[in-house]
Protein backbone atom coordinates (compact mmCIF):
# COMPACT_ATOMS: atom_id res chain seq x y z
CA UNK A 1 0.00 0.00 0.00
CA UNK A 2 1.23 3.47 -0.88
CA UNK A 3 0.67 6.54 1.25
CA UNK A 4 -0.31 9.52 -0.87
CA UNK A 5 -0.12 13.16 0.19
CA UNK A 6 -3.31 14.84 1.33
CA UNK A 7 -3.31 17.21 -1.68
CA UNK A 8 -3.31 14.30 -4.13
CA UNK A 9 -5.95 12.39 -2.17
CA UNK A 10 -8.22 15.44 -2.34
CA UNK A 11 -7.88 15.68 -6.13
CA UNK A 12 -8.19 11.89 -6.56
CA UNK A 13 -11.43 11.98 -4.58
CA UNK A 14 -12.81 14.75 -6.79
CA UNK A 15 -12.20 12.95 -10.07
CA UNK A 16 -15.25 11.24 -11.55
CA UNK A 17 -15.36 7.51 -10.99
CA UNK A 18 -14.63 5.29 -13.95
CA UNK A 19 -16.16 1.92 -14.82
CA UNK A 20 -12.85 0.53 -16.03
CA UNK A 21 -9.21 0.36 -15.03
CA UNK A 22 -7.95 3.52 -13.31
CA UNK A 23 -4.70 2.84 -11.46
CA UNK A 24 -4.15 5.28 -8.62
CA UNK A 25 -0.38 4.76 -8.61
CA UNK A 26 -0.11 5.90 -12.25
CA UNK A 27 -2.36 8.88 -11.56
CA UNK A 28 -0.11 9.91 -8.66
CA UNK A 29 2.97 9.67 -10.87
CA UNK A 30 1.30 11.94 -13.45
CA UNK A 31 0.17 14.34 -10.69
CA UNK A 32 3.75 14.65 -9.41
CA UNK A 33 4.96 15.32 -12.97
CA UNK A 34 2.44 18.18 -13.37
CA UNK A 35 3.59 19.67 -10.05
CA UNK A 36 7.25 19.48 -11.18
CA UNK A 37 6.25 21.26 -14.39
CA UNK A 38 4.92 24.12 -12.30
CA UNK A 39 1.19 23.43 -12.38
CA UNK A 40 -0.42 24.82 -9.24
CA UNK A 41 -2.05 22.26 -6.91
CA UNK A 42 -5.14 24.45 -6.62
CA UNK A 43 -5.40 24.54 -10.42
CA UNK A 44 -5.39 20.74 -10.52
CA UNK A 45 -8.10 20.72 -7.86
CA UNK A 46 -10.28 23.16 -9.83
CA UNK A 47 -9.75 21.15 -13.01
CA UNK A 48 -10.81 17.91 -11.28
CA UNK A 49 -13.98 19.54 -10.00
CA UNK A 50 -14.78 21.01 -13.39
CA UNK A 51 -14.18 17.67 -15.10
CA UNK A 52 -16.55 15.95 -12.66
CA UNK A 53 -19.23 18.53 -13.50
CA UNK A 54 -18.59 18.04 -17.23
CA UNK A 55 -18.94 14.26 -16.92
CA UNK A 56 -22.15 14.63 -14.93
CA UNK A 57 -23.57 16.98 -17.57
CA UNK A 58 -22.64 14.54 -20.35
CA UNK A 59 -24.05 11.58 -18.42
CA UNK A 60 -20.73 9.75 -18.45
CA UNK A 61 -20.11 9.36 -14.69
CA UNK A 62 -19.19 5.78 -13.77
CA UNK A 63 -18.61 4.77 -17.38
CA UNK A 64 -15.57 3.77 -19.41
CA UNK A 65 -15.80 7.20 -21.08
CA UNK A 66 -14.30 8.94 -18.03
CA UNK A 67 -10.61 9.72 -18.54
CA UNK A 68 -8.14 7.76 -16.47
CA UNK A 69 -6.54 9.74 -13.67
CA UNK A 70 -3.12 9.39 -15.26
CA UNK A 71 -4.28 11.03 -18.50
CA UNK A 72 -6.48 13.67 -16.92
Amino acid sequence: MTDYPEEFEKVWGMLPKRDANNPKKAAYKAWKARIREGVDKEELERAAGNYWLYCRQKGSLNTEHVMMGQTF
